[in-house]
């Protein structure tokens, strides 16, 4: 896929780690964001890029369950 894009987005959140998990649905590493928001809760964020698609997985729950999701993300 041969596009080029960029996206920029500005946050209050306060990063506090990058790690990456292997989902072997994809045969690929995925590379995590921890953030720490204004409200004391940890965010998680993921981008994923299939095929020229981006894919992006947010959410605020547990550190366990969201490398549970990335783990398991297929198509």
């Amino acid at each position: 896929y041969e596009k080029e894009a960029s996206f920029n987005y500005k946050s209050d959140s306060i990063i506090l780690e990058n790690f990456s998990v292997h989902n072997k649905w994809l045969n690929a590493d995925i590379d995590i964001q921890k953030e720490k928001l204004s409200d004391g809760n940890n965010a998680y964020e993921a981008l994923v890029v299939i095929d020229g698609a981006c894919y992006r997985l947010s959410g605020v729950m547990s550190e366990k369950l969201f490398i549970q999701i990335a783990e398991g993300l297929a198509y």
